[in-house]
């Protein structure tokens, strides 16, 4: 049984974390905790038609298929809903949709595939799915692949955090701060829509997320509230306003899984499909021969 270091505790790295478990000893470092970076102020939406064109994402299927096998078995071990199954109503176009979806009018989609998840109590699931396979989590800064040298293998799966790795030499990558709002509602929700400005149902049915921003002018994960209601307008009265910092792959929309060194990979640029890709990805890491 080998040893394995996974550092960052958001959806990739607790996905991988819980898939190479099943063989491994694994330790999960993050210098904040669960869902302290930018996976835990996602606002949920899975669906496999992300983005303004709304073009049918690289192994959508199957990765959908995953990301929610790991959501029912949170779940299921929570015993608590930890999504909304409703569908996702999508307002703008859709390049080549699938079976999955319902025209309702120019440009108005219902993406029965989708699905809203509740980031908070996810992560919190998937974190105690780990601990029950035997991770260790430690809260602790990692600032270098050498200072994990007791392990036999080292997944960096660090988000933003990537930039202050040596490593990150060997990455084209990119980063967009983004900014999301929680607004009250009048009344409960259906289902979250996707549009160019998005509303995502939360697990309070009357507050919902307004969001998000794309700014790649300011790098910080630190809340600029005037700037977000001047970016995305919201006519709702605005609760709160968090950030955090994405990582976009600037060639094309595929998220990088790559070898870095004789004993470590990194999980990056799933950009705002991380939900989508998490698992996907994670599964991938774990079937490579480490």
């Amino acid at each position: 049984m080998k040893k394995i270091a996974v550092v960052g505790a958001g959806f990739a790295g607790l996905a991988a974390a819980y898939f190479l478990s099943q063989k491994n000893h694994v330790t999960l470092f993050d210098k904040k905790g669960i869902g302290a970076g930018a996976s835990g102020i996602s606002s949920g939406l899975l669906h496999p038609y992300p983005g303004e064109k709304g073009r049918l994402s690289w192994h959508a299927e199957e990765a959908l298929t995953l990301s929610k096998q790991l959501i029912d078995a949170a779940e299921e071990l929570l015993g608590q809903p930890v999504a909304n199954r409703n569908g996702i109503l999508r307002l703008g176009p859709i390049l080549s949709p699938g079976k999955d979806v319902v025209e309702l009018g120019p440009e108005k989609f219902l993406i029965t595939s989708g699905w809203t998840v509740f980031t908070p109590l996810y992560l919190q699931g998937l974190s105690r799915l780990c601990e029950k396979r035997g991770v260790e989590v430690k809260i602790q800064e990692i600032e270098a692949v050498e200072v994990l040298d007791r392990f036999d293998h080292v997944v960096l799966a660090v988000g933003a955090g990537i930039r202050f790795f040596k490593e990150r030499e060997e990455l084209k990558i990119n980063f967009v701060k983004g900014q999301i709002l929680t607004c009250q509602l009048n009344e409960p929700l259906e289902r979250s829509i996707s549009s160019k400005i998005y509303t995502a149902l939360t697990d309070d049915p009357l507050k919902c997320h307004l969001g998000a921003t794309y700014e790649r002018d300011v790098i910080d994960d630190i809340p600029d509230g005037e700037k977000a209601i001047q970016l995305l307008k919201p006519n709702l009265p605005v609760l709160d306003c968090r950030a955090g910092i994405r990582v976009t792959n600037p060639a094309h929309y595929f998220p990088i899984l790559k070898q870095l060194g004789p004993r470590s990979h990194v999980i990056t640029a799933l950009g705002s499909r991380g939900l989508l890709y998490h698992a996907f990805l994670a599964k991938q890491l774990s079937q490579l021969s480490l």
